[in-house]
């Protein structure tokens, strides 16, 4: 694709501040009206002193300006003050607030990732484009006119295409050049594609013998279900990276040998990366293996993965007593006045639902302020500590078991000691023994009341060797042991 929109080609309409000219909607046959399209590119007029922006859920928006300057307000996060040529970077679910009359120049990708830069040149150069991932790539030219790869392009005028190299020449060039990501349908081979020995039977491994989810899964069985988003995380001020969690444990595990008399399945990843949209979309798909009669096991992603467990959960089980145990160093019940992030989950729980109860095991106090433990012993939480022997802590919790119908655990991969889980937000040192942690979930799983456990925090960025996903996958499998028995 090498394609050069010109004035003629533009959409024009009114939004509450001004006038916007989209210049290119992809696919192409997008509507932005009704939010259906993968990206959109646009030169919007604010008209007006102060304005709102439009709220776009599940977007993410990079904008800059042409003519004017601009106070911009992103309540909750930040705010920038922005010239001409100069970019910022937000979520579309923001509350933004502008002040300043402008022109200025979007980029909004929806579901996928993508940027735009500003050049200067005087002579012939060379842009690049991301070679490892399927984009659409754009050059905008602000000067007067430009030439890329030998073909003119004026002043307002947008060039699109797919090559990954482009030379553009000008003895006075100003451009803003970006890309947007293409999101291919994602097959259960791009999930889970492992060493292959043989079809035999005796040979077979997790890869060849998985299944996506759909309404015919039935039987003895287990669904994996991806949670990749760490927008939570980021709400709380963590480090970002675990939304690539989910598909690094599927990695480390694909490989396992095959689980005899155990169904295996997977739900794939989410649609939407937004906190709310995200545990909505994730609990409806654990309330509908659990009434599949399957075992659902959650890959993630930030620890707000457990509101959306327990919402499943609570879908399948409305009558249910409900035991909430998190493996975890912190208590992650923080107040939630300005909105659910990953460390709100259980307080958000234990604020609605009378009928459920909640124990952590791992706990460490140098994690958790004195407000967090007064917090929790308000809500009677049974808090282990790393440091309890084992048989007390399996003792406590078949006493917390016997009060309760239905058992959801939950790792928060950080509760292990750092050198076994060194890819999470907040490493732990001299943190939970992996062996006593596995001993302990075969106990939990022993008493037949678990019906769903997930694993959080997993963040491929930070991980050596892909120690953490393969400490989750390997408590991931000895899950699938127990089922198959």
């Amino acid at each position: 694709m090498f394609k050069i929109l010109r004035e003629s080609d533009r959409k024009i309409s009114n939004w509450s501040g001004g006038v916007t000219k989209e210049l290119y909607i992809y696919p192409e046959n997008g509507n932005y009206q009704s939010r259906d399209f993968k990206f959109r590119i646009s030169i919007a007029t604010t008209e007006l002193e102060s304005s709102t922006f439009t709220k776009l859920e599940n977007t993410n928006r990079v904008i800059s300006i042409l003519d004017g300057h601009m106070e911009l307000e992103h309540k909750n996060h930040h705010s920038i003050s922005l010239d001409k040529y100069q970019i910022d970077r937000f979520k579309g679910h923001w509350d933004t607030f502008s002040k300043g009359k402008v022109t200025d120049f979007n980029l909004m990708i929806k579901n996928g990732n993508g940027d735009f830069f500003f050049k200067e040149f005087s002579k012939e150069e060379k842009i690049n484009f991301p070679k490892e991932i399927k984009t659409i790539n754009f050059i905008f030219c602000i000067s007067e006119k430009i030439t890329v790869d030998e073909n003119e392009i004026k002043q307002g005028e947008i060039l699109v295409t797919d090559k990954k190299e482009i030379f553009v020449n000008s003895s006075d060039g100003k451009i803003f050049y970006g890309f947007a990501e293409i999101e291919e349908e994602v097959k259960m081979k791009d999930l889970w594609n492992g060493r292959f020995d043989s079809d035999e039977e005796v040979d077979l491994r997790l890869w060849q013998v998985i299944k996506e989810f759909d309404e015919n899964a039935k039987g003895n069985g287990i669904c994996f279900i991806g949670y990749n988003t760490d927008d939570g995380v980021e709400r709380n001020q963590g480090r970002i990276g675990a939304k690539d969690g989910s598909n690094a444990i599927r990695k480390a595990m694909q490989s396992f040998p095959k689980v005899e008399g155990l169904e295996v399945y997977d739900y794939k990843n989410l649609s939407s990366q937004v906190l709310e949209e995200a545990q909505k979309e994730y609990s409806d798909k654990i309330a509908n293996v659990l009434k599949a009669g399957l075992f659902p096991i959650g890959l993630g992603g930030g620890h707000d993965i457990a509101y959306g467990s327990y919402s499943g959960i609570r879908k399948a089980y409305p009558d249910k007593k409900i035991g909430l145990i998190n493996f975890d160093t912190h208590l992650d019940i923080r107040p939630y006045d300005n909105g659910p992030t990953s460390g709100t989950s259980f307080k958000q729980i234990l604020d609605s639902d009378k009928n459920a109860k909640y124990a952590i095991v791992g706990f460490k106090k140098q994690g958790n302020t004195k407000r967090l433990i007064d917090t929790a012993k308000a809500y009677n939480t049974l808090i282990l500590d790393e440091e309890d022997e084992e048989n007390y802590i399996i003792t406590e919790l078949q006493k917390y078991i016997s009060s309760v119908d239905v058992v959801y655990i939950t790792f928060c991969m950080d509760v292990f000691d750092a050198p076994y889980a060194p890819g999470v937000s907040a490493p732990t040192i001299m943190g939970l023994d992996p062996k006593k942690g596995k001993r302990i979930l075969r106990d939990l799983m022993a008493t037949g009341k678990v019906v769903c456990v997930d694993f959080a925090e997993v963040n491929p960025l930070y991980d050596i060797d892909s120690r953490t996903a393969k400490l989750a996958g390997c408590l991931a499998y000895d899950i699938m042991l127990n089922k198959s028995k």
